[in-house]
């Protein structure tokens, strides 16, 4: 009997954290990542599918259900639900001890006032979201794989050579341009050169900000006087930047980055909602082009 054909897929890219660069010298990285089958999904509505995945967003140090996990530092990173988040309403839902009172439960309303083939009127989040953290945390990895160890080395950087420059906006704060050192020529107060600009976009899963990967940028005449803060000096750069999943609600790219040293540094996107279920007239998704934040 012929054997069944593989199964070949590509996940989504899984960032690592930072590498570790203390202390100077020699040293070396590598990637393993355990492969969990896929869990069996509830018989749900599309609305109550998409709260799960809200629930259970991709994120840091996932229960001991991750799809996919890379190591580095000590740290993990998911490519699967994040089981910690959905475990967290499960217990916030919970009943207090000694109570005997039944937990809290969250139902969706079928959009069409009828009950959905084989689904009743109301869809229960609480049943469904037991049952996915029962299977993931449960669920023993089904394949590891490796990659080869790399080597790198960490040099001391030049203490007459800035590290850094701080873009500051109107609005307040500053945006960090790293990874100058041998990247920038200096006369006077002013440099020319490349460098990274460092972002940061809020996420719905902490409520807090996760960091992209770096956007190069030209440093062309900035004026900085004390090394560090950019007095003048301009960003334009167009790095079609893919949102993250855990940006609230939304998804699509960053097309472009400007602004000026002391002005604001907007970002022109190109943005859906994440919900698919929500349509203009014509079934069309709801989008919006161009627009500047």
């Amino acid at each position: 009997m012929p054997e069944p054909p593989i199964i070949i897929s590509n996940s989504d890219p899984i960032y690592s954290p930072a590498l570790q660069v203390q202390p100077v010298g020699n040293h070396s990285v590598m990637v393993e990542a355990n492969v969990m089958p896929q869990p069996t999904m509830p018989n749900l509505s599309i609305a109550v599918n998409r709260a799960l995945g809200l629930l259970m967003p991709i994120g840091l140090s996932p229960a001991a259900g991750a799809s996919g996990s890379g190591n580095s530092g000590g740290k993990q990173i998911s490519a699967g639900p994040n089981v910690a988040e959905a475990q967290s309403l499960l217990n916030t839902l919970a009943a207090p001890a000694g109570s005997n009172l039944p937990p809290l439960k969250v139902g969706i309303l079928s959009p069409s006032n009828q009950s959905s083939a084989g689904l009743g009127a109301v869809q229960y989040v609480n049943g469904p979201s037991q049952q996915v953290v029962s299977q993931l945390t449960s669920t023993v990895p089904d394949q590891h794989v490796a990659s080869n160890t790399k080597a790198y080395e960490v040099v001391a950087s030049d203490p007459k050579k800035p590290c850094k420059f701080l873009f500051p906006v109107k609005s307040g704060g500053a945006f960090e341009i790293s990874g100058l050192q041998n990247h920038v020529t200096q006369q006077s107060t002013t440099y020319n050169g490349t460098g990274n600009l460092i972002v940061h976009l809020a996420n719905a899963s902490s409520g807090g900000y996760d960091e992209y990967p770096p956007i190069p940028v030209k440093i062309g005449n900035w004026n900085v006087p004390d090394g560090l803060h950019v007095q003048t000096g301009s960003i334009d750069v167009p790095p079609k930047l893919t949102l993250a999943a855990s940006v609230p609600a939304l998804q699509g790219t960053i097309e472009t980055l400007s602004g000026q040293a002391g002005g604001e540094l907007d970002a022109t996107l190109n943005v859906t909602l994440s919900d698919d279920t929500l349509r203009l007239p014509g079934e069309k998704p709801v989008s919006w082009s161009g627009v500047k934040a």
